[in-house]
């Protein structure tokens, strides 16, 4: 029979033993000469009673030792609650139809039982009838505390720390997950007292289909509601990549990888995909779109990000260039275009000043520099742009690598290189955009990474050959 029938059939059989004991108690009233409303009462007492040894058979499913204390308290108590009771306890795993349909059956000859027993003390008179009543309000109180035994052993699974566990641990819920599996995982992990109570207060909460994927930081420490809280908010590991500015695409590629975050093919694709859709606006794009190494240069923002594991290619690049909208504000790209440059122009300056400086202080007067040559037609003669398009950039430039025929070298070709050559940070953006009001034309490197700046060329070449050696 299945398992919905039998659950029909024991609550029918529950309702006719209810009924058959109300008959008997009835006519054990009247014969007795009883009034109504003492009738009535009788018959609510006994009632009540057979529902407490319902409620006492589940609390024994909760903790053996409330059911024990029970029994002991009360001598009257059928040996069939305690039956029912360890069945209970071996089925709780068997599924809820089966349990409920026990406790219906244990329900139903509880209150026949007790019906039948009120009936025999009302006919023996009026002293045991005295006997009955307090035995039965003893019941009922012995059966209150056990539903708030019971209910504080509930509250204990839920919130009550593990002993002799890891204090933290990295848990993993793999997409598609059940919260069944979730449970057990949890429960071998030493996180949870016992799985059925994780799945019966997400059940409660209305959580077990919320449950995101992810690595998460975890501590027996913590309570079952609380665990269930960071699974649903989905507050996985964030690991952290700092992005230092000036990296080239390169450098940052080769920096997830390292990370463990990107594969740098499908890294590869993710940019050309998103460089070729429309991630960015309009009047961020280069206008000399062809000729550029690389379509995004620039555009992903040196920061520090906070990465989960799992964290796709797309999601990556489109954080970084995220970064950079929400730094390259409206009142900057009017200030851009007061200047007669479009971002990716000043993009361009501020990647090269961004290259060049080592001293924060000395980029408002690079970027003066780079202004001043560029408003009398002067190359900018930047060594950064000449390396960006080196086989090494790391190798020393010579008068051979000044000469390479590429847009980015400023040496060859005038004015700036068709798109930015690193991907430059706020305070390069800033100077490219304000630079400093100068004279000076030059500037060289000194051995402490500051610069000597030069408004003719021969007190350039006196720098150079004052710090050059």
């Amino acid at each position: 029979m299945p398992s919905r029938d039998r659950l029909i059939e024991a609550a029918q059989r529950a309702a006719r033993a209810l009924l058959a004991g109300a008959r008997s108690l009835g006519q054990a009233m009247r014969s007795r000469g009883l009034p109504l409303l003492r009738a009535a009462g009788l018959a609510l007492v006994a009632w009540v009673y057979a529902a407490g040894l319902a409620l006492v058979a589940w609390v024994y499913a909760a903790g053996r030792v409330l059911v024990a204390w029970v029994c002991a308290a009360s001598r009257r108590l059928p040996a069939l609650v305690l039956q029912a009771s360890r069945r209970l306890a071996a089925l709780l795993s068997a599924g809820w139809h089966r349990l409920v349909a026990l406790v219906a059956r244990g329900s139903a000859a509880a209150a026949a039982s007790v019906a039948a027993w009120a009936g025999r003390a009302i006919r023996a008179g009026r002293r045991h009838l005295r006997l009955a009543l307090w035995a039965l309000l003893l019941l009922v109180v012995l059966t209150a505390a056990g539903a708030a035994i019971a209910w504080a052993g509930w509250q204990h699974m839920l919130t009550a720390p593990l002993p002799d566990s890891p204090s933290n641990q990295v848990f993993v819920v793999s997409p598609g997950q059940s919260t069944t599996r979730i449970a057990d995982n949890l429960f071998e992990a030493g996180l949870i007292r016992h799985p059925l109570a994780f799945r019966l207060w997400a059940r409660q909460t209305g959580e077990a289909n919320r449950l995101q994927a992810g690595e998460y930081r975890l501590s027996s420490s913590m309570s079952v509601p609380e665990i269930l809280d960071k699974l649903v908010k989905g507050q996985v590991i964030l690991y952290p990549v700092t992005v230092p500015e000036g990296y080239t695409m390169l450098q940052i590629e080769e920096l997830l990888v390292r990370r463990g975050l990107v594969q740098g093919d499908r890294f590869r694709e993710a940019l050309a995909e998103l460089a070729a859709g429309n991630l960015l606006p309009p009047e961020y794009l280069p206008e000399r779109q062809h000729l550029l190494l690389e379509p995004l240069e620039g555009y992903l923002f040196p920061d520090t990000y906070h990465f989960p594991r799992g964290v796709t290619e797309r999601e990556i690049v489109r954080a970084m260039v995220s970064r950079l909208l929400a730094v390259f504000t409206p009142e900057l790209v009017e200030r851009a275009a007061e200047m007669g440059m479009t971002v990716s122009e000043v993009l361009t300056l501020g990647s090269i000043i961004e290259k060049e400086a080592r001293v924060a202080d000395e980029r408002p007067l690079m970027s003066g520099v780079f202004h001043n040559r560029m408003r009398i037609g002067m190359p900018l003669q930047a060594d950064p742009t000449v390396r960006y398009v080196m086989p090494d950039p790391k190798a020393p430039i010579t008068p051979r690598e000044w000469a390479i025929d590429s847009p980015y070298n400023t040496y060859v070709y005038r004015g700036l290189p068709p798109g930015p050559i690193s991907n430059v940070g706020e305070a390069s953006i800033i100077a490219a955009l304000y630079p400093a009001e100068t004279a000076y034309f030059y500037f060289v490197a000194r051995p402490d990474g500051s610069h000597a700046f030069a408004r003719t060329y021969p007190e350039h070449v006196a720098n150079v050959r004052r710090y050059i050696r």
